[in-house]
């Protein structure tokens, strides 16, 4: 899945209309669509907040002495459960109130922005200081972290689909093939959800 914001350049945007002149258009918010961009959104929302206290939970098991890689993660999640915590009243604000003047996309490009390079960092950091469940040191981080922040990437991939469509209402309608990709890629974020959810009751 790409890493940039979504959104295209001239390119993209002359193909759509081309797009849009041979193609018929269809209404994009049907409430089947609309009430599945709500479950998705506010789910996803969650598990986001879930998959950041299980990176916190791992981090602090994994104690790290004075080693600074496992220090420096400690505050970083600490930081982005923070900032989750703080736009609470937004985030659900997304799924009840998407009135024009609320300009959710102010918030969703400044979480974009930050949450991008959050990431980044502590893939990179994972990527240069290995993956041992034996390290000695403790200067390496453990597989359950590894995999609790790819699902957090997985988890946060899928969000910045949904809310983003959520919060695009004033969107009334669209090609047949532009709709049919939006409910394809809805639909798969549906079936990792569900997998991601299984896979949790299994290991309980």
């Amino acid at each position: 899945m790409s890493r940039r914001q979504p959104g295209g350049g001239m390119k993209r945007k002359n193909a759509s209309a081309e797009r849009a002149k041979s193609e018929p258009m269809r209404p994009v918010y049907t409430p089947e669509r609309r009430a599945l961009l709500e479950r998705l959104t506010g789910a996803l929302w969650e598990e986001l907040q879930a998959s950041l206290a299980a990176m916190l939970r791992e981090l602090v098991a994994m104690g790290g002495g004075g080693e600074a890689p496992i220090i420096a993660g400690r505050a970083r999640v600490k930081l982005m459960l923070g900032a989750m915590r703080g736009l609470e009243e937004d985030a659900q604000l997304l799924l009840v109130d998407r009135s024009e003047y609320r300009q959710h996309f102010r918030w969703h490009d400044e979480l974009w922005q930050v949450m991008e390079r959050w990431l980044a960092q502590l893939e990179h950091d994972v990527a240069e200081y290995g993956v041992d469940d034996e390290d000695e040191e403790d200067s390496a981080y453990s597989s359950v972290f590894a995999a609790a922040l790819a699902r957090t990437r997985e988890v946060w991939d899928d969000w910045w689909v949904a809310a983003p469509r959520l919060a695009s209402l004033e969107i009334e309608t669209a090609t047949v093939s532009e709709i049919k990709a939006m409910d394809v890629a809805l639909r798969r974020i549906e079936q990792r959800l569900e997998l991601r959810r299984e896979a949790c009751r299994e290991t309980k």
